[in-house]
């Protein structure tokens, strides 16, 4: 997990851009091998050695406990996981209409997504999926794009090139008290990382009271429950898109599904999860 985190070192990247462009094969043959001994092997004996000398390790969820349990041993490993402050679950005010008045002001669908802009959060599967969906769906919805980092001008100019300015709007950061009025304005949360460790955004999104599509993956899975507080799916831009679609347009399927996302938010509200601290 931690390491595709790994590009944010100067160094590892350096590799990672020999290994895929390197002037000989044989190069890019030992710089891909010494890249994946680093992320697969190194990175995994490190977190378990420390682990090791803990007397007792949190972890947010039970996916990030399967992972550090193998590798820490006989250190016990307990879940607590970060609880979603009240304000989330707060309803829908003034500014939350201003955004889909804003945004989607003739009835489109509007989605959103919170991340950092940067390549293990795997952005730009939403943009393709996004060009597909306007393929078969037409201009009926709008993207916001909520976060910054290094790959927001990469993000964006790939965004013209596949004719989407019109669908996908990056806002850049938005201060945590005024995310949920986004979250309230939008009608389905979008997902495409595969390195969480519990997934905030996904809570916060549902003490919102929307359904979540995303892609199967370590902590993800841990708060999506697929066909029940949303959809989850394997990293296929057509199956990610037959998910949103029929989310879209199935009222009763959307409403449960909002119901229940609800409902999976408000287990990990500061009150229970205070409360699982204390025990």
């Amino acid at each position: 997990l931690y390491g595709q985190y790994m590009h944010y070192l100067g160094w590892m990247r350096r590799l990672e851009h020999q290994a895929e462009e390197g002037r000989t094969n044989m190069g890019r043959t030992l710089a891909s091998n010494v890249h994946a001994f680093i992320c697969e092997k190194a990175v995994p004996w490190y977190i378990g050695s420390f682990a090791r000398r803990c007397d007792l390790v949190l972890v947010p969820s039970p996916g990030i406990k399967a992972i550090l349990s193998e590798q820490a041993k006989d250190t016990p490993v307990m879940i607590l996981p970060t609880g979603i402050p009240d304000v989330f679950f707060a309803g829908p005010d003034q500014e939350a209409r201003e955004v889909r008045q804003k945004w989607a002001p003739d009835g489109r669908h509007l989605f959103c997504t919170v991340s950092r802009l940067g390549k293990e959060k795997n952005i730009i599967f939403l943009l393709q999926a996004a060009s597909v969906y306007k393929k078969k769906r037409g201009d009926s919805f709008r993207l916001l794009i909520i976060g910054d980092g290094p790959e927001r001008e990469d993000l964006e100019g790939q965004t013209n090139d596949l004719g989407l300015t019109g669908q996908i709007s990056f806002m850049g950061s938005i201060p945590n008290e005024r995310l949920n009025a986004f979250y309230h304005a939008a009608d389905i949360f979008l997902f495409s990382s595969k390195t969480e460790t519990q997934g905030i955004v996904l809570l916060e999104a549902m003490a919102a009271g929307i359904p979540v599509v995303a892609l199967e993956a370590s902590g993800v899975r841990d708060v999506v429950v697929a066909g029940s507080n949303g959809r989850l799916v394997n990293e296929t831009v057509e199956e990610f898109v037959s998910a949103l679609a029929h989310l879209c347009h199935d009222e009763d399927i959307y409403h449960t599904y909002a119901l229940t996302a609800l409902t999976t938010a408000r287990r990990f509200s500061t009150a229970p999860v205070a409360a699982l601290a204390a025990t």
